[in-house]
């Protein structure tokens, strides 16, 4: 959790309480109203509209902390603790969160309202936009036309790498990934969001499978001494007629390449954000070959 992330929820905590639905709402109204390149939370569509994976994250964080806790009717405050900090370390944060929440009075549905009015894009996959508006709304005729808006791609190549769960989540959702395809042999990560069993869930969440492929990793020890693109490229040439050619493997990459066959928009994924320094590229050169579709790289 970063110090803008602390003092951001801390901040709305103090000027609540609000429900957890509340506080997301007001988190999403607040990093948008302020169009900084680096917003406290990042947000994708969810089933209830704008939504952070890493809010929840950080909220329970706190909670933990003792920074804030949860009332019997769910709604979220700050301790005496966690005010101690915020005035001590943010009172500037306290004071600009307590006139943005006043300038926003609505709470509840009002406030979800307020929200897909504002930013219909992060209703597109909303499960109850049917029943805050008219069939016959603007909102709503808006936010189906922006649900077409991409065509999908059929093979994707994506690493993680720089990206927030929620911003690497937004390139699936505009690829309409169908499967998520891990190739990290131990898919594990200090960065919250992309160790399995959580990027798993959040897929899952947004009707994405996910699939972990461990046979088409690369051990972390061949990776240890890579300093220049031609360590890249001898491990990978290595990877090729070694991994690539084993049976677990090959049986894999056809396995994958038979979703594409099939229809199925797929993403192979694993950290790096450049592909030519990532293994994952030379696993998508067999299933181009063998689907003979070219991927697009993100």
């Amino acid at each position: 959790m970063t110090l803008q992330q602390r003092n951001s929820l801390l901040a709305f905590c103090a000027a609540g309480p609000f429900t957890s639905i509340e506080l997301q709402k007001m988190m999403l109204l607040y990093t948008r109203q302020q169009r900084t390149m680096s917003p406290a939370f990042d947000f994708i569509p969810h089933k209830m509209g704008g939504y952070s994976f890493t809010l929840r994250h950080c909220l329970g964080g706190l909670q933990g902390a003792g920074y804030v806790s949860r009332d019997t009717d769910s709604s979220w405050r700050i301790t005496e603790a966690g005010f101690a900090v915020l005035s001590k370390e943010a009172p500037e944060a306290r004071l600009l969160m307590a006139g943005f929440c006043r300038n926003v009075s609505v709470r509840g549905e009002d406030l979800i309202r307020l929200t897909y009015e504002k930013h219909p894009e992060m209703a597109i996959r909303s499960e109850i936009a049917g029943n805050l508006f008219p069939k016959t709304s603007e909102v709503v005729a808006q936010i189906n036309r922006m649900k077409n808006l991409s065509p999908g791609v059929p093979l994707l190549s994506l690493g993680y790498e720089g990206r927030t769960l929620e911003s690497y989540l937004q390139v699936l959702l505009a690829a309409k990934t169908e499967v998520l395809c891990d190739v990290r042999k131990m898919p594990l990560s200090r960065k919250f969001g992309f160790s399995k069993k959580t990027l798993e869930a959040a897929c899952k969440s947004l009707g994405i499978e996910y699939r972990h492929y461990p046979e088409l990793g690369i051990p972390k020890e061949d990776r240890a001494d890579l300093k220049s693109q031609s360590d890249y490229d001898n491990l990978f040439c290595r990877y090729q007629e070694t991994v690539l050619k084993t049976t677990l493997a090959s049986k894999a990459v056809d396995e994958i390449a038979l979703l594409v066959k099939n229809g199925r928009n797929i993403a192979l994924t694993c950290f790096e954000k450049l592909p030519e320094q990532c293994h994952r590229t030379r696993v998508l050169r067999r299933i181009e070959e063998e689907t003979g579709l070219n991927a697009v790289v993100k």
